[in-house]
This record gives C-alpha cells, structure tokens and sequence, in this order.
C-alpha cells in the first residue's frame, strides 16, 4: 500500500499543486489508516476494504490516539480523497462502497485576544535590532491583514503594493486575493525591507527571512509569537489567534461580513460568520462584568 500512498501523494503535489502543508497532512493520515489496515485489520488488499474497517479506525483514532472531533474529521477527509484517487485510477474496483460514518463536528469559537493585548504583544519586538524590526514588520502586518501563517512565510517581494498598503495573498486551494494593511504595517515593512533584508543578502523573493538568510518557517513564526506573548503576559496565544483577533476587532468596529470574507479568503460567508458569535460572546461577558443590574438575583 506505500506505493499508492506514494502515488497519491505525488497527485497532490504536481498535479492539484496542494501546499506543502495540505500534503503532509493528507501523508500523516492516510498512512495512518493504511497501517491501521494492515496492521490491526489484517487487511493488504486495498480491494478488501470496508465500511466496518473506517469505523473500527475512527474508534481507533479515539479511543487509542485519543484524537478530538476535528482531528477524526481531517483524518476521514484525507483517507476519502485516498480512495477517490484509488477509484479515479481504476485501481479500486467500483463494487467496493465505503460508507465513513458522522462524526459530531465540534462548534469551538475562536479565542481572540483584546485590542490592546494585541497591541502589546506586537511591540514587544526589541526594534532596537535587525531580528527585532524583522519581528515587529511580520506581527504587525499579521495583525493588520489577518493572514493566516501559511499565507505570511509565502508572501514574495513583489507582493508588496508598497504606496498602495496592499498585499496579495496566495491562499487555500492556491486562490489568489488582494488584502489591505495598516499605515503602521508600511511602516515596519519599509523599514525591514529596507534596513534588515538587504544586509543579510537572502538568496530568495520571499520576503520574511532569517538572518541564515532563508525563508522563515511556520515554525519559526509559532516560536517568535509564543515568545512575544510570554513577554506580553498574554495566554494561550498561537499564530491563528492574530488572524481571530483581526476578524473579531474589525466586526466590533463595525466591518461587513462580506468585506471580513474576503479579507480573510473564506470560500462560504457562513465560515466568516462564526465571529459574529465571538463578538456576541464579548459583548455578554462585558456587559455581565461591567453593568450593574446584570448578576442581580431576584
């Protein structure tokens, strides 16, 4: 089965163009599944698969990894892509039917931070250094666009609308989209694009570098953020929740739904809408803390 694992793997890379991060995941799953076949169903022919196998694996992914609601849903939408490629190719017979059973799929809201968290936790970069100005540029344009960390590490120089505040965005599914940044954005971009980037010579368009001059990774963003936040004294604070907190504070300023989805590349607006609840949910818990009739009892 590694072979076809392979196989589909490459599908994705050349043919669907799928980003880097899309295959590694779909590798993870379906490689999970396939030595869960073999392995705990003693199963090797893929034309032997049943619907009682992708129950007995999501009671696998459960009750053995112990994974949650979205991880068993992204790991059943991997192995369904899996096996549509396998039917495409002719290499799964059309007599075998798999029917993946419903998974609950969890209604988690989005834990933005405040505005003025926000705030801090963008200039705790020490601007007094190159890696420090490196820092405050990329934070404050994450926050000013509401990019996710996939979209940061891609963007190319010549992405950049400089004078325009504008940037474009390569996205989910390799869509396209145009987004604008703050007057405080330009700011830091210029002065890293100007001060920063050329004296460490990068061998590269991208635009965030390192100073080993290659492009900053997901993980290198994940570590600069965590690391900010704790300076910050600000919790639970991942890259994504920049891109929450960009949703959240432009609906509480009075932002359109349709302008926040496109911003924010949403393919469906009732994606865009789970921030309605956010800002709902905000505005309950300031008006319990803060008016004074809201925890009377009778």
């Amino acid at each position: 089965m590694e072979l076809l694992v392979e196989q589909f793997l490459e599908y994705h890379r050349t043919v669907l163009q799928h980003s880097k991060h899309t295959v590694e995941n779909y590798q993870r799953d379906v490689r999970i599944f396939t030595q869960f076949l073999q392995k705990k169903q003693n199963t090797h022919d893929i034309n032997k698969i049943q619907t009682s196998h992708i129950t007995n694996f999501v009671t696998y992914l459960s009750a053995t990894l112990h994974y949650q609601s979205k991880s068993i849903l992204r790991a059943c939408s991997a192995v369904r892509s899996f096996l549509n490629y396998l039917r495409k190719q002719k290499i799964l017979h059309e007599d075998v039917v798999v029917t993946f059973p419903s998974v609950a799929r969890p209604k988690t809201l989005p834990h933005p931070i405040t505005q003025s968290q926000a705030i801090a936790l963008i200039e705790k970069p020490n601007i007094e250094t190159p890696l420090g100005i490196r820092d405050r540029a990329f934070l404050e344009l994450m926050y000013a666009s509401g990019l996710r960390v996939s979209e940061l590490i891609g963007i190319k120089i010549s992405d950049i609308a400089w004078d325009e505040q504008m940037v474009r965005v390569h996205g989910k599914g390799d869509k396209t989209r145009i987004v604008p940044f703050s007057r405080q954005a330009q700011v830091w971009l210029i002065k890293y694009a100007q001060d920063v980037r050329p004296a460490w010579k990068p061998q590269t368009n991208i635009l965030f570098v390192s100073h080993q001059k290659k492009p900053l990774s997901r993980q290198s963003i994940w570590y600069r953020i965590k690391h900010y936040a704790t300076l910050a004294g600000i919790k639970k604070v991942s890259p994504h929740t920049l891109r929450h907190s960009f949703a959240t504070h432009l609906l509480e300023g009075g932002a359109d739904l349709r302008s926040l989805q496109e911003m924010l590349g949403h393919a469906s607006l009732s994606t865009t809408q789970i921030y309605t609840e956010v800002s709902k949910s905000q505005l309950q818990k300031s008006y319990e803390k803060f008016h004074p009739r809201a925890k009377r009892k009778d």
